[in-house]
């Protein structure tokens, strides 16, 4: 385990600063999708805080808490430093770069503020491949919204009030969903409403390209709803090769009928007055779902899978599972 240090340090004019608070969040937020992407737990031990009062950073006496860092690190006490720092636009004030030189030149300096790569990671498998980039979704006026919906809903509404702006029934519905909302309830936010409405917006494409595919592609009619694609199923769709040994698994061994019919397939199998689905569609499982002859639900409660692992007894293990849901169906 590395051994890091959070370092935050009061930055921005005074008309729009850069809370330290805010900084945490997306450092937390940084080492939470490295831990997710590379699968590596990364922490910090401990975290320096520098308030100053305005004026920038002139002196030593400016930064203690950067001067106990320094010390720290020349005890070898960390290896690493996480900061959140937009380094200034040419006012000397506001210029960090000489700050980000004394931590680097003795340790690992990370500043999330520009490496973006694990959150562009993270929207890229949230919204698909072309997708806008993490700066799109992460910029500091976005995040404050994302983590203090609360403090940015008083302030709207305070604006508002003291211009005696007239805006919509619909606009106050929208605040007042902002100042309630509990975003801390469970891990904590990472992506604000920019993120929402894009990723809504990626799961209405997906559903469009996917009702034309249905079109022209195979589909496999799994239970009474509508034929699906192969891609559709919860796990990962099976290899055209393993496809093949499931349709013979359900054909050859446990005794069900494929039915093709244009673009669409079926495997089925009856037991008296129940009909049951197979879906050979997910990697390592077939899926099975019993329903009553007529009825438009299903009426299993729980589906029955066999994994492709299994070797003994399969036609009998399903036969007693069709046998338990119509002795459970004649109790009641």
């Amino acid at each position: 385990m590395e051994k890091a240090a959070i370092y935050l340090v009061s930055q921005g004019p005074m008309r729009k600063p850069r809370p330290v608070e805010l900084q945490l969040k997306r450092i937390n937020r940084y080492l939470q999708l490295i831990r997710e992407r590379d699968g590596v737990w990364r922490d910090a031990q401990d975290t320096f805080i520098e308030l100053t009062d305005g004026r920038g950073i002139l002196s030593w006496d400016d930064v203690p808490e950067l001067s106990r860092l320094v010390q720290s690190l020349d005890q070898g006490l960390y290896t690493t430093v996480y900061v959140d720092i937009q380094e200034g636009q040419g006012f000397s004030a506001n210029n960090f770069r000489p700050l980000l030189n004394t931590l680097e030149s003795r340790a690992k300096v990370v500043n999330v503020f520009y490496d973006l790569e694990p959150l562009d990671w993270k929207i890229e498998s949230v919204l698909g491949v072309e997708s806008k980039k993490a700066w799109f979704f992460t910029d500091d006026d976005s995040d404050f919204l994302t983590y203090f919906p609360g403090l940015a809903a008083a302030i709207i509404t305070e604006f508002v009030n003291v211009y005696d702006l007239a805006v919509s029934d619909n606009f106050y519905h929208h605040l007042s969903h902002l100042g309630k909302e509990n975003v801390y309830a469970g891990r904590g936010p990472l992506f604000g409403q920019r993120m929402k409405l894009e990723r809504a917006k990626a799961h209405e494409r997906l559903l469009e390209d996917r009702k034309a595919r249905r079109q022209t592609e195979t589909c496999y009619v799994v239970g009474k709803g509508p034929p699906e694609l192969l891609d559709e199923c919860f796990g990962l769709p099976r290899s055209d090769e393993s496809l093949e040994w499931a349709k013979s698994r359900l054909t050859n061994v446990l005794g069900f009928t494929e039915c093709a019919s244009e673009n669409t397939i079926a495997f089925t199998r009856q037991f008296g007055d129940v009909v049951v689905y197979a879906d050979p569609r997910e990697t390592g499982r077939i899926t099975f779902s019993g329903f009553r002859s007529g009825r438009g639900r299903r009426d299993f409660h729980s589906p029955l899978t066999i994994p492709d692992a299994w070797k003994n007894r399969l036609p009998e293990k399903l036969e007693e599972w069709v046998a338990k849901f119509s002795n459970s169906q004649l109790k009641k």
